[in-house]
């Protein structure tokens, strides 16, 4: 792309000139310079066109000029002075010149030169403001602005967004707050509801469980009652004690009566976006009857619907744990007793010492029923080391404990339990099994040992093996077999509750040789357990 160079001409009569000078050597009159890229008329002394800002370049003359004088080309930092920057006033778009001077005429085209020069790109202008005059609005441009208007189509609908943009984050920034928010005014509506006998309002707080398994007048009816217990009451001093997805415990100061302050519990449950007291006062009577008649479905069913009511209540989980207990469905209860226990050290109501005793050792015996016996007998001596244990305490946590010792080969350690068993266990069916399991584990019960393999079995539904050492001698008699062996069972102790068991064959002596001894069976037992084994096959082994 080809240099357009600027050039000199005078304001006056047009004539062009070659050098840079002031004054119309034809006419007199002032010259100016001509921006080579738009035609702007600068003064003389512009290095820059005020209207475009493009470097005002003069083309180097070819030979001597009129003056006698050749142009020069200064450095940038040469060029650049305070008249450099000196705009055309606002609104003012003709040529400088002298005032009533006529315009210039517009200045012939120049043939194009085949010569250029080499194009250097011309450095950014300085500006005072800091912006380049390229950047800078003309008057023209800036008179076309158009003004800003705060309430325009476009800055209703950035408002909006905006808006929009801001309760969004709000909403995320306080979205972990509401719940516990809603809880709050939730629990203190009820409280107060409830302290000030407002019973219809505080019904409606109920949960729906609640309000189908208890009617209004029900509701009525147990709340009397109460308050004429525990006369009239406030609370105070209302927090969040523990908060879950789908429920939540909180913790209170009451008062009743007279009576000194104390703390209080009480549960909810998110139902609806909101939260909603669950109400099971009118289930444990029915549950504690079904326990005592040993009706354990009855009371499995009514437990179950006390937990999808109010999961948060260690009650809940402990009429689970002892209903599933009693009807041998170990791994739930080992689980709902565990949950309980658990459950009344944050949530301590509701439960006595001895409650949580018993619990514990349902937890416990589940466990060794699942054969989780180093689990069990953790269990068994955390309980043990607790003071002023009754004997009826006692009893079946060294039963428990000696028996999943024993199953974990620690005779020693089952012996110990066994004797303080024996000791506790005062209840003539307590006793009487504290006394055989000592007798099995001290080796005292040879005679047991016996009588257990003679009514073995070698196969489910076959004779006993007493049996069938019968058959086979009936059988030799039958034949005529003279003369006949004669049978003996021995026993000997191998150790905590095992026993060695065998029967041994005698022949008499006749005709020349001596008596014949011979063990036909010899098998390992275990009295504790109730387990047999052979330890050898019959015609094995000889005795003499």
């Amino acid at each position: 792309m080809s240099l357009k160079y600027s050039h000199i001409k005078c304001s006056k009569c047009g004539h062009e000139l070659d050098t840079p000078e002031k004054v119309c050597p034809k006419c007199g009159g002032p010259t100016q310079k001509a921006c080579g890229s738009c035609g702007f008329l600068n003064s003389v002394e512009k290095k820059y066109c005020d209207s475009c800002g493009t470097m005002l370049e003069i083309r180097a003359a070819t030979g001597p000029s009129i003056s006698g004088r050749t142009v020069v080309f200064q450095t940038i930092g040469d060029t650049v002075d305070s008249n450099s920057f000196r705009g055309s006033a606002p609104g003012r778009s003709e040529p400088y010149g002298p005032p009533g001077a006529p315009p210039a005429p517009a200045p012939a085209p120049e043939p194009e030169k085949t010569a250029h020069l080499p194009q250097e790109k011309a450095p950014p202008k300085p500006s005072v403001s800091g912006r380049s005059f390229s950047q800078r609005q003309t008057p023209s441009r800036r008179s076309a602005a158009k003004p800003f208007r705060f309430f325009s189509a476009r800055m209703t609908v950035f408002y909006v967004l905006l808006a929009a943009g801001l309760a969004g984050m709000a909403a995320l920034l306080l979205n972990p707050y509401i719940p516990k928010f809603k809880l709050m005014l939730t629990a203190r509506r009820y409280l107060s509801a409830l302290s000030s006998g407002d019973y219809e309002t505080s019904y409606k707080l109920l949960s729906e469980n609640s309000r189908q398994a208890c009617t209004y007048d029900e509701y009525h009816k147990n709340s009397e009652d109460q308050a004429k217990r525990a006369g009239k009451w406030e609370f105070d001093a209302l927090e969040v004690f523990l908060l879950e997805e789908n429920a939540a415990v909180l913790k209170y100061r009451l008062k009743e009566g007279a009576s000194d302050w104390k703390d209080d519990y009480i549960s909810f449950v998110a139902e609806g976006g909101g939260w909603a007291r669950p109400y099971i006062w009118n289930l444990f009577a029915p549950i504690e009857a079904a326990l005592e008649k040993g009706e354990f479905p009855q009371a499995l069913s009514l437990a179950q619907k006390l937990a999808e009511t109010d999961p948060m209540d260690p009650r809940t989980s402990g009429y689970l744990c002892a209903t599933q207990f009693f009807m041998k469905i170990y791994d739930k209860a080992a689980a709902s007793c565990a949950r309980t226990a658990e459950a009344s050290r944050f949530y301590p109501v509701g439960f006595s010492p001895e409650d949580i005793f018993w619990y514990t050792f349902y937890q416990a015996d589940s466990l060794r029923f699942l054969n989780r016996y180093r689990e069990a007998v953790d269990l068994y001596g955390g309980l043990l080391v607790k003071k002023e244990l009754s004997s009826k305490e006692q009893c079946p946590l060294y039963m428990g404990r000696a028996d999943a010792l024993v199953r974990l080969g620690d005779y020693e350690g089952a012996l110990a339990d066994a004797r303080n068993a024996q000791v506790h266990c005062l209840g003539r069916i307590d006793a009487d099994e504290a006394d055989k399991r000592l007798r099995y584990i001290n080796g005292q019960a040879l005679d047991e040992a016996v009588e257990y393999v003679k009514n073995s079995r070698f196969k489910s539904g076959g004779p006993t093996l007493f049996q069938a050492r019968a058959a086979e001698l009936s059988l030799m008699r039958a034949r005529g077999i003279r003369p006949l062996p004669q049978d003996r069972w021995l026993a000997e102790h191998a150790g905590g509750p095992e026993y060695r068991v065998m029967l041994r064959e005698e022949l008499p002596s006749g005709r020349g040789r001596g008596p014949q001894i011979k063990n036909l069976h010899i098998f390992k037992v275990n009295l504790w357990t109730g387990t047999a084994s052979a330890e050898r096959v019959p015609g094995s082994a000889e005795v003499k």
